[in-house]
């Protein structure tokens, strides 16, 4: 068998080792009790021993179970699939691999990230392509005292109104949010149709249009 599982192509070779050793461990426990039987052993003798390793290997065995319970869940509800881009705690990337023990999570900078099933399924999950892939992206900024606001919010709007990635639908909405200590503060929210590509990139070609647009009309 562990000849045949050595060269059967359609396993992987994590899955070939693993069965090889399951199989291994299979044949030494079953050869020793039939030693042990035909030795005349009361097999009685280890009921204790055996009952205290099994409570043994039962809490040891907690956080493997919990991760594959873990994991059937998640691959049933289909909460999060392969491809889906997701966000946990400070990590953000593409879920690669969903397991029954774990998650592959590859993030924006290259990282590979091995996420147990428990702590997805019990965590906080913000999983930006769920349902749709629209995103918001924001914009705050300041201006001084004695700036026209009703300009500045046409700025705001028309900068995002221009950039090709900016969403008609919801459309851009500019607001003042505050009057600060030494500026006047503004919001500009605006929506991106498909997040997958980004909202870093908008949002620093909405900026740098804001500041140039600002210069010319000479607000500061």
């Amino acid at each position: 068998l562990e000849s045949y599982l050595r060269r059967t192509s359609s396993l992987s070779y994590n899955a070939r080792e693993l069965t090889v050793t399951f199989f291994k461990l299979f044949l030494y426990f079953l050869a020793l009790l039939i030693t042990l039987s035909y030795a005349e052993v009361d097999l009685t003798a280890f009921a204790v021993f055996g009952g205290a390793l099994g409570v043994g290997l039962g809490l040891g065995l907690q956080k493997i179970a919990a991760n594959f319970i873990s994991g059937v869940s998640l691959l049933m509800e289909k909460s999060v699939q392969v491809g889906d881009l997701i966000q946990l705690g400070e990590d953000t990337g593409w879920v690669r691999q969903l397991n029954i023990r774990y998650m592959l999570i590859e993030t924006f900078d290259g990282r590979e990230i091995f996420i147990p099933n428990e702590d997805f399924a019990s965590s906080r999950v913000t999983n930006w392509t769920h349902t749709n892939r629209r995103a918001r992206v924001a914009v705050s900024v300041g201006v001084a005292y004695g700036s026209d606001p009703k300009q500045v919010i046409d700025i705001l709007l028309q900068c995002a109104q221009q950039h090709a990635r900016c969403s008609k639908d919801p459309a851009p909405a500019a607001f003042l949010r505050e009057f600060a200590e030494s500026s006047l503060v503004f919001e500009l929210t605006f929506w991106v149709d498909d997040v997958r590509e980004g909202r870093f990139g908008p949002q620093s070609d909405v900026m740098i249009c804001i500041l140039e647009k600002f210069k010319e009309a000479g607000i500061d």
